[in-house]
């Protein structure tokens, strides 16, 4: 069965960059499989006290961030990049107090921001609801310890930099009502620590299709399984997992996503169905 060429009418348009974007994904896609983006638990939390920071401080933290995103109106690649600044700095330096990890995730927030915003993050919004331990200055001298830590080297492919290709190969807008339910189911899995073991790539792809079923609509089509190099059955467990995260979204660390997405201009899209049947 033949694809669709979804860069048929843009081919000469050199503002989209139509041949960048393809460069630009294969590239991403090896990039993400390399072990110093790859994230696990044990990863994240061993070098880390279990009694000073638990899956559920980074479920706090990455609930935290969420909340910036919208209440800022912040890029989704900023918020994206945050948490994965935050779980790759988690790898290599130790959060020895509350305050300490609240000055790290204030710190991938602002450092995300210079990568993704048009203007900067002031550090009042970058200090919102945090303790008061925290200031602009620790958040400075946090943010030169993450540079080191990573060698400078601060992106890293994460979920929204597939998530926009992928669905305009299943031929839907980011502001449509798919858009937007991938967005959320996105966002979900930021923030549990065990879905970062999915690839970005698979979790952006598995969320479009999540999204496709719940909206009544093919959940793969020969054009998908083109762009993303993904069948169907390399998506189950990570739609599966998707599934499991919509049901249980209303309670717990994801509460306030869930209302965020509960209002009209997100197509109460958290109040829907979650649907992937092959």
């Amino acid at each position: 069965i033949s694809y669709k060429d979804i860069d048929i009418d843009e081919k000469d348009d050199s503002e989209v960059g139509v041949e960048y974007q393809i460069r630009e994904m294969s590239y991403l896609r090896s990039q993400e499989t390399e072990s110093q983006y790859k994230i696990t638990p044990k990863d994240v939390f061993d070098i880390q006290h279990s009694e000073i920071f638990s899956s559920e401080e980074r479920e706090l933290l990455v609930s935290w961030l969420i909340e910036c995103r919208h209440r800022y109106n912040l890029h989704p690649r900023t918020l994206h990049g945050a948490v994965k600044i935050l779980d790759r700095a988690l790898k290599k330096i130790y959060v020895g107090s509350n305050v300490g990890a609240e000055n790290l995730v204030a710190s991938c927030l602002r450092s995300s921001a210079k990568l993704e915003e048009v203007g900067s993050l002031n550090m009042e919004r970058t200090m919102y609801k945090l303790n008061k331990g925290v200031t602009a200055q620790s958040i400075k001298v946090t943010e030169i310890k993450i540079c080191r830590a990573l060698n400078y080297d601060l992106y890293a492919p994460n979920i929204a930099s597939f998530l926009p290709r992928y669905l305009k190969a299943a031929g839907y807008g980011q502001l449509s009502r798919i858009g937007v339910f991938s967005a959320y189911l996105s966002e979900l899995s930021l923030i549990e620590i065990k879905t970062q073991e999915f690839l970005p790539s698979l979790i952006a792809a598995a969320a479009v299709s999540v999204a496709l079923g719940s909206c009544g609509k093919p959940i793969w089509t020969p054009t998908l399984k083109f762009y993303t190099k993904y069948s169907v059955a390399d998506l189950k467990d990570a739609a599966v997992k998707l599934l499991s995260l919509h049901e249980k979204a209303e309670e717990g660390s994801t509460s306030n996503l869930f209302s965020i997405y509960s209002h009209p201009a997100y197509f109460q899209v958290s109040l829907g169905t979650a649907l992937w049947e092959e």
